[in-house]
Protein backbone atom coordinates (compact mmCIF):
# COMPACT_ATOMS: atom_id res chain seq x y z
CA UNK A 1 0.00 0.00 0.00
CA UNK A 2 2.50 2.64 0.89
CA UNK A 3 4.34 1.71 -2.49
CA UNK A 4 1.47 2.69 -4.39
CA UNK A 5 0.97 5.86 -2.53
CA UNK A 6 4.61 7.10 -3.07
CA UNK A 7 4.38 5.79 -6.89
CA UNK A 8 0.90 7.92 -7.48
CA UNK A 9 2.50 10.90 -5.71
CA UNK A 10 5.56 10.53 -7.77
CA UNK A 11 3.36 9.68 -11.09
CA UNK A 12 1.35 13.30 -10.25
CA UNK A 13 4.16 14.75 -9.68
CA UNK A 14 6.47 13.32 -13.08
CA UNK A 15 2.48 14.22 -15.30
CA UNK A 16 2.11 17.74 -13.62
CA UNK A 17 5.85 17.99 -15.08
CA UNK A 18 4.95 16.49 -18.48
CA UNK A 19 7.29 14.12 -17.76
CA UNK A 20 10.60 16.75 -17.39
CA UNK A 21 13.27 16.36 -15.66
CA UNK A 22 14.43 19.82 -16.31
CA UNK A 23 10.92 21.54 -15.36
CA UNK A 24 10.82 19.60 -12.01
CA UNK A 25 14.29 21.06 -11.65
CA UNK A 26 13.70 24.10 -11.93
CA UNK A 27 10.75 24.23 -10.06
CA UNK A 28 12.86 22.45 -6.97
CA UNK A 29 10.72 19.58 -6.91
CA UNK A 30 13.21 17.35 -8.64
CA UNK A 31 14.76 15.84 -5.99
CA UNK A 32 11.50 14.95 -4.65
CA UNK A 33 10.64 13.18 -7.22
CA UNK A 34 13.79 11.36 -7.40
CA UNK A 35 13.42 10.33 -3.71
CA UNK A 36 10.54 8.09 -5.21
CA UNK A 37 13.15 5.92 -7.25
CA UNK A 38 10.96 5.30 -10.08
CA UNK A 39 12.36 3.06 -12.64
CA UNK A 40 12.98 4.16 -15.70
CA UNK A 41 10.44 1.79 -17.34
CA UNK A 42 7.66 3.37 -14.87
CA UNK A 43 8.53 6.53 -16.60
CA UNK A 44 8.19 5.36 -19.80
CA UNK A 45 4.89 3.65 -19.22
CA UNK A 46 3.82 7.17 -17.98
CA UNK A 47 5.14 8.94 -20.70
CA UNK A 48 3.03 6.87 -23.31
CA UNK A 49 0.11 7.03 -21.25
CA UNK A 50 0.58 10.62 -21.44
CA UNK A 51 1.25 11.08 -24.93
CA UNK A 52 -2.34 8.89 -25.53
CA UNK A 53 -4.36 11.12 -23.34
CA UNK A 54 -2.64 14.52 -25.17
CA UNK A 55 -3.46 13.02 -28.60
CA UNK A 56 -7.25 12.08 -28.14
CA UNK A 57 -7.44 15.81 -26.32
CA UNK A 58 -6.08 17.45 -29.42
CA UNK A 59 -8.48 15.36 -31.53
CA UNK A 60 -11.28 16.79 -29.80
CA UNK A 61 -9.83 20.13 -29.19
CA UNK A 62 -11.13 23.68 -30.44
CA UNK A 63 -9.42 26.17 -27.98
CA UNK A 64 -6.73 27.45 -30.03
CA UNK A 65 -4.09 28.18 -26.73
CA UNK A 66 -5.26 25.21 -25.53
CA UNK A 67 -4.02 22.83 -29.09
CA UNK A 68 -0.94 24.63 -29.08
CA UNK A 69 0.12 23.50 -25.04
CA UNK A 70 -1.21 20.32 -25.92
CA UNK A 71 0.89 20.23 -29.13
CA UNK A 72 4.12 21.22 -27.47
CA UNK A 73 3.49 18.65 -24.44
CA UNK A 74 3.23 15.80 -27.49
CA UNK A 75 6.19 16.82 -28.81
CA UNK A 76 8.37 16.98 -25.90
CA UNK A 77 7.51 13.29 -25.25
CA UNK A 78 8.45 12.55 -29.16
CA UNK A 79 12.14 14.64 -28.60
CA UNK A 80 12.68 12.85 -25.60
CA UNK A 81 11.44 9.17 -27.50
CA UNK A 82 13.41 10.66 -30.43
CA UNK A 83 10.08 9.63 -32.60
CA UNK A 84 10.60 10.65 -35.82
CA UNK A 85 7.86 8.90 -37.15
CA UNK A 86 5.07 10.33 -34.13
CA UNK A 87 7.04 14.02 -35.61
CA UNK A 88 6.17 13.44 -38.65
CA UNK A 89 2.64 13.07 -37.79
CA UNK A 90 2.34 16.00 -35.81
CA UNK A 91 3.83 17.78 -38.96
CA UNK A 92 1.22 16.58 -41.13
CA UNK A 93 -1.85 17.90 -38.04
CA UNK A 94 -0.22 20.80 -38.00
CA UNK A 95 -0.33 21.09 -41.86
CA UNK A 96 -3.83 19.78 -42.08
CA UNK A 97 -4.77 22.52 -39.83
CA UNK A 98 -3.19 25.27 -40.48
CA UNK A 99 -6.34 26.75 -42.31
CA UNK A 100 -8.16 26.92 -39.43
CA UNK A 101 -5.90 28.04 -36.43
CA UNK A 102 -5.13 31.36 -35.54
CA UNK A 103 -1.76 32.83 -36.81
CA UNK A 104 -0.19 32.66 -33.47
CA UNK A 105 -0.91 29.34 -32.34
CA UNK A 106 0.41 28.16 -36.10
CA UNK A 107 3.71 30.13 -35.53
CA UNK A 108 3.45 28.24 -32.36
CA UNK A 109 2.97 24.97 -33.90
CA UNK A 110 6.01 25.60 -36.26
CA UNK A 111 8.72 27.24 -33.70
CA UNK A 112 7.74 23.93 -31.94
CA UNK A 113 8.18 21.88 -34.77
CA UNK A 114 12.20 23.28 -35.43
CA UNK A 115 13.06 22.97 -31.98
CA UNK A 116 12.29 19.80 -31.57
CA UNK A 117 13.45 18.38 -35.03
CA UNK A 118 16.80 20.38 -34.09
CA UNK A 119 18.21 17.39 -32.08
CA UNK A 120 17.25 14.63 -34.84
CA UNK A 121 19.60 12.92 -37.15
CA UNK A 122 20.62 15.10 -40.12
CA UNK A 123 18.79 12.84 -42.40
CA UNK A 124 15.70 13.37 -40.83
CA UNK A 125 15.85 16.82 -39.71
CA UNK A 126 16.11 18.62 -43.42
CA UNK A 127 12.67 17.38 -44.55
CA UNK A 128 11.35 18.22 -41.44
CA UNK A 129 12.97 21.43 -41.08
CA UNK A 130 11.59 22.30 -44.94
CA UNK A 131 8.28 21.60 -43.82
CA UNK A 132 7.90 24.04 -40.72
CA UNK A 133 9.40 26.73 -43.08
CA UNK A 134 6.60 25.94 -45.63
CA UNK A 135 3.85 26.11 -42.99
CA UNK A 136 5.63 29.59 -42.08
CA UNK A 137 5.74 31.06 -45.28
CA UNK A 138 2.37 29.95 -45.88
CA UNK A 139 1.38 32.04 -42.88
CA UNK A 140 3.04 35.52 -44.70
CA UNK A 141 -0.24 34.70 -47.58
CA UNK A 142 -2.85 33.79 -45.13
CA UNK A 143 -4.98 36.38 -43.40
CA UNK A 144 -4.10 37.24 -39.71
CA UNK A 145 -6.12 36.25 -36.89
CA UNK A 146 -5.68 35.80 -33.27
CA UNK A 147 -8.02 33.44 -31.10
CA UNK A 148 -9.66 35.03 -28.41
CA UNK A 149 -8.27 32.66 -25.95
CA UNK A 150 -4.49 34.90 -26.30
CA UNK A 151 -6.87 38.59 -25.84
CA UNK A 152 -6.36 40.37 -22.71
CA UNK A 153 -9.42 41.79 -21.65
CA UNK A 154 -10.50 41.66 -25.52
CA UNK A 155 -7.47 43.15 -26.62
CA UNK A 156 -4.56 41.50 -28.37
CA UNK A 157 -1.53 41.66 -26.29
CA UNK A 158 1.77 43.25 -27.67
CA UNK A 159 3.56 40.22 -28.05
CA UNK A 160 0.51 39.03 -30.62
CA UNK A 161 0.20 42.02 -32.49
CA UNK A 162 0.18 41.78 -36.70
CA UNK A 163 3.76 43.55 -36.69
CA UNK A 164 5.16 41.15 -34.03
CA UNK A 165 3.84 38.09 -35.47
CA UNK A 166 5.00 39.10 -38.90
CA UNK A 167 8.44 39.81 -37.32
CA UNK A 168 9.15 36.79 -35.63
CA UNK A 169 7.93 34.77 -38.69
CA UNK A 170 10.48 36.61 -40.78
CA UNK A 171 13.03 35.88 -38.47
CA UNK A 172 12.38 31.96 -37.93
CA UNK A 173 12.44 31.97 -41.72
CA UNK A 174 15.74 33.48 -42.08
CA UNK A 175 17.47 32.07 -39.30
CA UNK A 176 16.28 28.53 -40.34
CA UNK A 177 16.81 29.13 -43.61
CA UNK A 178 20.40 29.36 -42.79
CA UNK A 179 20.78 26.33 -41.08
CA UNK A 180 19.45 24.55 -43.60
CA UNK A 181 22.32 25.78 -46.15
CA UNK A 182 24.88 25.14 -43.44
CA UNK A 183 23.66 21.45 -43.75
Amino acid sequence: MLIEKRYTEAKLLFTRYGGSHFHMARDTVYDCYRSFDVPKEMEDAWRREMKRSYLCRLREECDEREIGMLFSRICDILEYDKDVNGMSSMIEYARNNQSWLDTLTNVKIAEIVLNVVANFEINYRYSMIKKALDLLRALKEADFRIAEGYKEDGQIPEYATRDRIYERINSDISYWSERLIQE
